[in-house]
Order: C-alpha cells, then structure tokens, then sequence
C-alpha cells in the first residue's frame, strides 16, 4: 500500500523544488553551494537560502579535527623494518577549496598524512628515530603542513603514536632472507 502512494511524495518533492529552502550553517561549519553546478559559493556561519532545483550544497566542520593513521610497515634508512602509525591534528583554513577541489577530502588527508609519515621515517636512521621523537613530531608537522596547504587545512600538530621494529617473516615459513633473529636491535 506504501508503494503505492509513495509516487504521491515524489510529485510533493518535485513542485517543492521550485521554492526555496532554508540552509542554517552552524558556527564551527561551512557549506559550500553549487548554483547551476558552476558556481561554488562559500557560506558562512548563519541563515541561507538556496533554490533545491539549481543549487545543491556540502558542509564540513572547520574547527579542530583528529585523523588517525594506520600502522605502515616501513625500513628506515639504515634498513630496520619498523612498523609506524600516528596522529594528525588539523583545521580547515579555506572550506571552499577543501570541499569543492577535492573527491574525497578527509581521505585525502589521511593519504597525504601517511605519505609524510611515510617520507621522514625512511629519510632518517632507526637509533635517530628512537632518540629524537620532539624533532621527529616537528618534522612530520612541518612535512604533513606542506603536503596539506593546496587542500586547505592547517596541520596544528602531528605525532608518531606507534613505533616497533619488526622481523619479516614469508608466509611460506622462515625469516625473509638476509634476516636472523639478531638483525633488529
């Protein structure tokens, strides 16, 4: 009986295209408008109107967020494989750009986060990853804010959460070759 009168709704929908619509963005949010699927307007905290038939819109939240990263099996510049995740905090400077430039934004920092992470681990030595982890966090900041400034966000901090070395071992059995029980310190 449902389906039958659903056809009902999709008529009240259509014709409700043709009015406009109220859009309240909240004050640690933007929204960015599409009109006619050309022009991108930033909207601010506050009251909208937008036109359903012409206009659609996306939000996000511009005030501090946190981004885990998942575990990277890496080897480090002296050839210790260790295994590294981490933490990136962040806020988005400039909403249009991080909305309207990017497929997937919030993927998308997670990908660039790990790729620094990825970058300043396998530039340095294992015993200078130990010793140095306040430069280590500096670094990765510093790396992470250059990566993420053309999707508009600012890195506020970055930080290694996880950091063990590792044995490789071949699913066929054994330590991989050139590995003994000895080789990671």
């Amino acid at each position: 009986m449902e389906t039958a009168f659903a056809w009902i709704g999709q008529i009240a929908e259509f014709f409700g295209s043709f009015f406009p619509r109220i859009l309240i963005v909240k004050s640690s949010h933007r929204a960015v408008k599409y009109v006619y699927g050309r022009r991108r307007v930033l909207c601010r905290p506050g009251i909208h109107f937008y036109w359903p038939l012409v206009t659609e819109y996306e939000t996000c939240a511009v005030v501090r967020q946190v981004q885990e990263l998942g575990s990277q099996l890496l080897e480090t510049r002296d050839e210790h494989t260790i295994m590294v995740a981490g933490v990136v905090v962040y806020e988005i400077d400039d909403a249009l750009t991080f909305l309207a430039d990017n497929e997937n934004p919030y993927e998308g920092v997670r990908d660039v986060c790990s790729a620094a992470i990825r970058k300043v681990v396998i530039l340095n030595d294992y015993a200078r990853l130990k010793a140095g982890r306040a430069s280590l966090d500096t670094k990765l900041a510093q790396e992470m804010q250059k990566l993420l400034s053309p999707f508009g966000v600012r890195v506020l901090y970055a930080r290694l959460t996880d950091m063990a070395p590792v044995r490789p071992i071949h699913l066929s059995g054994g330590l991989a070759p050139g590995f003994s029980p000895h080789t990671i310190a």
